[in-house]
């Protein structure tokens, strides 16, 4: 009974939801760019919901918001835009550890996968008001640390994988893989941690 209780007690002390922002760059890779990360990138914000069952698992739903330039195919010195609004969710796996807040397990990397949907805006000379809304794989990495009691940062690098060959107005015969465009958000997380259950019942066991 007494392991019982200790285990259910870890468990309850690992849940919590943070909420945040996020803010860095974007990038495109289309038929123009396929291996070059951040060419004629762009910027990018959003925000965050993450609901932590434990120490190493957590969900996520996100918003992110990209101004992406881009090269398009046979077009190499003209650059073009797409404005990119992704709503994703996702799970977390930390590799250590980590609890925002705790003394100890301040810090752990991290991967990251799930599916987005996504609405673009293609400012193209093709057809300037071309709009859409299509899927994508989401996948990606990182880092987080824990600043103080309820605040923690993070980097991390995600890639979307899309099911659209049209994100640059370029229609390219190709796999499923290298036949439809991709897109990526990279930057810096801030959260803010609150706790779904008050520890005023006892002080923290430290073994």
């Amino acid at each position: 009974m007494l392991a019982l209780a200790l285990a259910f007690s870890t468990q309850v002390k690992g849940q919590s939801l943070e909420i945040g922002a996020f803010g860095g760059g974007a990038y495109m890779l289309n038929d123009s760019v396929r291996a070059m990360p951040f060419k004629n990138g762009g910027w990018s914000v959003g925000a965050i919901a993450r609901y932590n069952f434990n120490s190493r698992w957590a969900a996520r739903l996100s918003y992110h918001y990209g101004s992406v330039d881009y090269n398009r195919q046979g077009k190499p010195d003209s650059i073009y835009n797409s404005s990119i609004h992704d709503i994703s969710l996702i799970g977390e796996f930390n590799f250590l550890d980590y609890v925002t807040g705790s003394k100890y397990n301040t810090f752990s990397p991290y991967l990251f996968g799930g599916a987005s949907l996504f609405y673009y805006n293609n400012n193209t000379s093709v057809d300037p008001t071309a709009t859409s809304f299509n899927a994508a794989l989401t996948f990606g990495a990182g880092v987080k640390y824990s600043l103080t009691k309820k605040i923690g940062i993070g980097v991390e690098w995600g890639m979307r994988k899309t099911f659209t060959d049209l994100l640059d107005q370029d229609n390219y015969d190709g796999t499923f893989w290298y036949g439809s465009d991709w897109y990526n958000f990279t930057g810096i997380t801030i959260t803010y941690k609150l706790d779904l259950f008050k520890q005023n019942r006892c002080k923290e066991l430290t073994w």
